[in-house]
């Protein structure tokens, strides 16, 4: 998680398994130090990166990615009905993403990884500050301290999920209560998360909150995502079920979708 973060994403298909928790877990909206080896990802899995990536800026011993997608059209939404159709990221962020959901499960293992999402002089959504400041398997913590602060400005994150197999496995879990709390009380504009091949987004319009109780909307996530699997929905599902009717009821958009390209939905 990135601010408040709930379980995170592994990649592969959606698991069964064990019915785990939804709680939601703490990501310190971090302004320390700059610079220094990105915490969590193995040399190996820097290697891969630098070629995968050779056209980013290197930033923290791995790379910042330059997007397709535009803030201006997510900008100073009225209602979630404004926001556009469908967003769409530039193919490098959309790897960078998924590449980062892989290495969020080795082994027997996970931990969470992500960036901080920036705007630059063009428009254009960038990602910096991959790897952030620190993390662990339910946290994940942003560096908020920008490589060139007159060339950009944050306007959200990006953050994976990830379960052990000890855990269930679970892929595809969308935003928990804290998730969604985050983006309101920080004030950003979008929270991208990644959790296996699924990629969601929630974006803030003139509807939301300002500021919100993060305890109170963890335990009414949790409520409605227990509820549902009691209905016999698998966990995954019940979390997406969760978070796309609480951002409609906080007015937030809500987005799902695959390699890059994301849809908004309405439940």
């Amino acid at each position: 998680m990135a601010g408040s973060r709930s379980p995170a994403g592994a990649a592969g298909a959606e698991a069964g398994g064990k019915k785990p928790s939804a709680n939601g877990y703490r990501v310190a909206r971090a302004t320390g130090r700059e610079g220094g080896a990105a915490p969590g990802i193995s040399g190996l899995a820097t290697a891969t990166l630098g070629a995968t990536f050779a056209n980013g800026r290197v930033t923290n011993g791995l790379r910042d990615h330059n997007g397709s997608a535009r803030a201006a059209n997510i900008a100073n939404l009225a209602s979630p009905a404004d926001a556009p159709p469908m967003i769409r990221f530039s193919q490098e962020n959309a790897k960078l993403f998924q590449f980062l959901a892989k290495v969020s499960t080795l082994g027997d293992t996970a931990k969470e990884h992500g960036g901080t999402l920036v705007v630059d002089m063009l428009g254009s959504i960038n990602v910096q500050n991959v790897g952030g400041l620190a993390s662990d398997s339910r946290s994940f913590q942003v560096n908020y301290v920008l490589k060139n602060p007159n060339a950009f400005r944050v306007i959200g994150d990006f953050h994976t999920h990830a379960y052990e197999r000890s855990a269930g496995g679970n892929t595809g879990v969308s935003f928990s209560g804290p998730d969604i709390a985050e983006l309101i009380n920080q004030r950003m504009t979008i929270s991208v998360l990644q959790s296996g091949p699924r990629t969601f987004a929630i974006v803030r319009t003139a509807r939301a909150p300002t500021q919100i109780n993060q305890d109170r909307l963890k335990s009414e996530v949790e409520a409605l995502t227990n509820q549902l699997q009691n209905q016999r929905h698998s966990f995954p599902e019940a979390s997406r079920i969760a978070a796309a009717r609480t951002s409609a009821k906080y007015g937030l958009a809500y987005y799902e979708g695959t390699s890059g390209s994301l849809h908004r939905l309405q439940r």
